[in-house]
């Protein structure tokens, strides 16, 4: 397994869903290579590199509380109550783990299967 130094990514906070979907339609629009928009049930993030290769996580916090590495692939162009679906169906399923605490065999970044 390959050893991190340094700094892993940068980390830019959005006030909502909207701006995550203005941002990275914008990353998008600008040519920028965009890693992943994932489901944290936390946050919603979107990893992008930039032209030097840096990785930044644009995100978007979804006020539902939860401490497990969860990383589902989720489309936000889909309508808000669709997205908040997602969110939710996810924070079900990991909610129930304490600070600190691990799902049953969880992997180093956790994708839940649908």
């Amino acid at each position: 397994m390959a050893r991190v130094t340094g700094l892993g990514h940068v980390g830019i906070y959005v006030r909502d869903l909207d701006d995550l979907r203005a941002f990275h339609r914008r990353l998008r629009a600008e040519g920028y290579r965009i890693e992943r928009v994932v489901n944290h049930a936390s946050a919603i993030g979107c990893y992008v590199f930039d032209p030097e290769g840096n990785r930044t996580e644009v995100f978007w916090v979804t006020g539902r509380p939860s401490w497990v590495p969860v990383a589902n692939p989720i489309d936000i162009e889909q309508p808000d109550d669709a997205v908040l679906a997602e969110v939710d169906r996810l924070w079900n399923e990991v909610r129930h783990v304490p600070v600190g605490g691990t799902m049953t065999d969880e992997p180093a970044m956790l994708q839940i299967a649908r």
